[in-house]
């Protein structure tokens, strides 16, 4: 049985498609079907399809282009995509630039510079399966796509070492910073902050709150050492559930 429900990304490294600079807008490659990647993971070239149609721009619109998976409003949200399809094998974004800081401060530059050229998916696989009885390469079949981010460094399998190191920091951040995101996340829903559009970001951000407490579950059952405080870390999972349930 494949696991299903968690969060997963996927890094692609890829060359910025067009910085259209009078329409101001980016056109990247956020991800490909077409090899097997150093998870061992494939996308179906359909993977992306019925994603795209319910949640995408002709859709419910939920779909986010982020700054390195930060799904805060102030954090990382750049814009939603305007169109987002499949071409030669890739999954396409087109974001239109907007005047905020992560635009004009952040991203548009280094877009313009062509300085970035790596990208990431946060999804949820709905459907997979092995692609041969040994069970090695995961063919996967169908996802929920939450968003396409850019990021400073993909995936290398060249350097395993420098990568594993990166997502342990990675994961350190992350789960230090779970008190501190949901206090974040009340303290918005109270200003009205994620009304509107902003609601899919909230839903992003529950997301990936959620996985981290199923690592830090995964954690604590692989090892007889707790290093969070069990208290606090009910009440903080309570209130994830609440918000989540609300809406």
């Amino acid at each position: 049985m494949i696991l299903k429900g968690k969060v997963e990304r996927k890094q692609y490294e890829s060359e910025v498609m067009d910085v259209d600079t009078t329409g101001r807008k980016v056109v990247v490659a956020m991800a490909s079907t077409l090899e097997i990647d150093r998870d061992d993971d494939i996308f179906e070239p359909t993977a992306f399809n019925r994603t795209i149609a319910e949640r995408g721009p002709n859709g419910t619109k939920e779909i986010w282009h982020l700054l390195d998976h930060e799904g805060g409003i102030r954090e990382g949200a750049l814009s939603k995509p305007s169109e987002i399809y499949m071409k030669d094998g890739k999954l396409v974004f087109v974001t239109p630039y907007r005047e905020t800081f992560n635009w004009k401060e952040v991203a548009w530059p280094l877009y313009e510079a062509r300085d970035i050229n790596q990208h990431s998916v946060g999804f949820t696989v709905l459907k997979a399966r092995w692609k041969d009885s040994d069970q090695k390469v995961r063919v996967i079949e169908e996802v929920a796509l939450w968003e396409g981010s850019c990021v400073l460094w993909g995936a290398n399998a060249n350097t395993p070492t420098q990568d594993v190191m990166k997502a342990w920091i990675e994961s350190k951040r992350k789960h230090s910073a779970i008190p501190d995101r949901l206090a974040r996340i009340e303290k918005s829903l109270r200003n009205g902050d994620y009304e509107g559009e902003n609601h899919s970001l909230l839903k992003i951000e529950l997301k990936y709150l959620e996985q981290a407490y199923y690592e830090l579950e995964e954690k604590a059952n692989r090892t007889s050492v707790i290093e969070t405080d069990t208290a606090n870390s009910k009440k903080y999972l309570d209130l994830l559930q609440s918000i989540s349930s609300s809406l």
